[in-house]
């Protein structure tokens, strides 16, 4: 049997050349410099990644496809997810993020958003997404367990679960992921 010849023959090369490079995709998707985020049921650890870095990002794990979509479009927040199917969505924004690792996830969403630069680590509770204000050990030392008590003076709450947090062990640690994560997503 004859060879056929390809007359369509292109390269992977030639094929990722003639993709238009997009300079800044926040823009070019619609989304204003203060970005807000949703995240589908299956991006939770990302969704925890973008709210220590200081990003709004609604998160629940009962939330319907639609209910997403809903709250997308009320909201004026970019949908992410694994999920293709929600790119079809002609009035939400979606990002639809390749990877399965949640901090290649992260670092996908800070360099397509342009967020490196607007990081405000720790102003936003883990848990729910609220607001971190700066408390008095006084106000909230019934709730604070001994040793927190005896070893730490400096405490934020959230303005909307009231979950209690302070500079202990794991501190350091998030500190250190976020540097990474910055030195990870530099320009090149």
């Amino acid at each position: 049997m004859k060879k056929r010849k390809s007359y369509l023959k292109v390269t992977r090369k030639q094929r990722k050349n003639e993709r238009p490079e997009i300079k800044n995709f926040a823009e070019t998707i619609g989304v204003k410099s203060d970005n807000k985020f949703i995240a589908d049921v299956h991006l939770g650890k990302l969704a925890k990644g973008l709210r220590m870095a200081g990003f709004d990002v609604f998160y629940q794990t009962d939330c319907t496809n639609n209910e997403l979509k809903t709250i997308a479009v009320q909201q004026n927040r970019v949908l992410l997810s694994r999920n293709a199917a929600f790119a079809k969505e002609a009035v939400i924004k979606t990002f639809i993020l390749q990877s399965e690792d949640w901090f290649v996830q992260l670092q996908q969403v800070v360099e397509k958003f342009e967020l490196r630069e607007r990081f405000e680590p720790f102003t936003r509770c883990l848990a729910c997404n609220g607001v971190l204000q700066s408390v008095s050990k006084e106000e909230i030392e019934p709730q604070l367990e001994e040793n927190t008590r005896n070893y730490y003076n400096e405490f934020w709450q959230c303005c909307n679960c009231k979950r209690i947090y302070w500079k202990g062990s794991h501190y350091e640690r998030m500190k250190k992921l976020i540097s990474e994560l910055k030195r990870s997503t530099e320009e090149k």
